[in-house]
């Protein structure tokens, strides 16, 4: 497919943080059919702020137009350190903190059509700056799909729910597995047995509590997954700048009024991301995870959610649920240069000993 491409790359942080390019911002969010919620303002704005003070990254938002059609791709230029062996990578924001890194397209478009735009963007921006990358990596996409080149098919996939498809929520309910079925009836019963429960989702009204409630489920799920890198702030500033747009879901399983099972997700164009849950281990034998989803699924069903998207990972809970998935696509390329392949090699091998 043969368009004439306009490429603009803003590289500073003024420039994208302007008041007048996030309004711009926002209007293609609100003019694409299936923008994802992980580049909503938000959402990226959160992990620039947060990463901007703990390391050195630098703006590469790039703005493609072809055929009056606005392509959007918020890229940083990383320079690790020495722990991470110096390796100066171009990634997505949000890189490994978010699951998806599709580009804000402002109207459908064919397959045909974005191969021509990461075609154009390798040949304007990558391959024209690949002296400056030791390695450049695009995860988590849906949007490259002839796997050419230096693209590959991700060997996660991801799984969602099309809850619209249902005429009820009990007909969504009869249709998983009898097993996943019979066992949220009991936990529900045997937690009764205990006391009262309570579902609870946080609002603009209750930001304050939020994020109290916030610092202790990061330090159960902190407990749980002691490898899980959490940056400083990242989750109270996404909190702050979120809720209050009613873009993230932070729902919490009461027992007795003690939290015992927390969730953050994200609600944007009739679509729930279900993105990070924890639970408390002494009650582990309720299965309050699975009992806090499925009242989220009873939420999202009730609130006119058309998918609910479990988003990376092949986790074998997700495919009680009757889903369906899809497959990701991710972009690698590093530098040939001599210098990079020894940063490189010794970037992956301390990653390999972190793991």
């Amino acid at each position: 497919m043969n368009l004439n491409w306009k490429l603009t790359i803003y590289r500073t942080w003024d420039e994208v943080d302007d008041p007048a390019f996030l309004d711009q911002w926002q209007d293609w969010m609100d003019r694409s059919p299936d923008a994802h919620v992980f580049f909503h303002p938000s959402l990226v704005k959160a992990w620039t702020d947060t990463y901007r003070k703990l390391r050195n990254i630098t703006p590469l938002y790039c703005v493609a137009e072809a055929d009056g059609v606005i392509v959007f791709l918020p890229l940083v230029f990383w320079k690790r350190n020495w722990k991470n062996a110096f390796v100066r990578m171009l990634v997505p924001a949000g890189y490994s903190d978010y699951d998806y890194h599709d580009p804000i397209v402002t109207t459908s478009v064919s397959n045909e059509f974005m191969d021509s735009f990461w075609l154009m963007l390798e040949k304007q921006l990558f391959e024209k700056n690949k002296k400056k990358y030791d390695r450049i990596q695009i995860i988590g996409t849906n949007s490259y799909k002839c796997n050419l080149g230096k693209w590959k098919k991700s060997e996660e996939k991801c799984f969602y729910n099309v809850l619209d498809k249902y005429l009820s929520f009990d007909n969504y309910l009869s249709d998983i597995s009898k097993n996943l079925r019979q066992d949220i009836s009991r936990c529900k019963r045997r937690m009764s047995e205990k006391g009262v429960i309570q579902y609870k989702i946080h609002n603009n009204s209750s930001i304050n509590k939020a994020l109290l409630e916030l610092d202790e489920m990061l330090e159960v799920h902190s407990n749980r997954w002691p490898l899980s890198y959490k940056a400083p702030g990242f989750y109270q500033t996404l909190i702050k700048n979120a809720i209050p747009l009613n873009i993230v879901h932070f729902s919490v399983l009461v027992l007795n009024d003690k939290n015992i099972s927390w969730q953050i997700s994200f609600i944007y164009k009739e679509k729930y991301y279900s993105y990070m849950p924890a639970y408390l281990k002494e009650f582990a034998e309720y299965s309050p995870s699975k009992v806090l989803m499925a009242f989220n699924y009873q939420y999202s069903y009730n609130n006119g959610i058309k998918i609910l998207d479990h988003l990376r990972g092949e986790h074998k809970y997700k495919k009680e649920w009757n889903t369906e998935s899809y497959d990701l696509y991710s972009y690698l390329q590093d530098s040939k240069k001599l210098m990079s392949r020894i940063r490189l090699n010794l970037f992956d091998y301390l990653r390999k000993q972190k793991s």
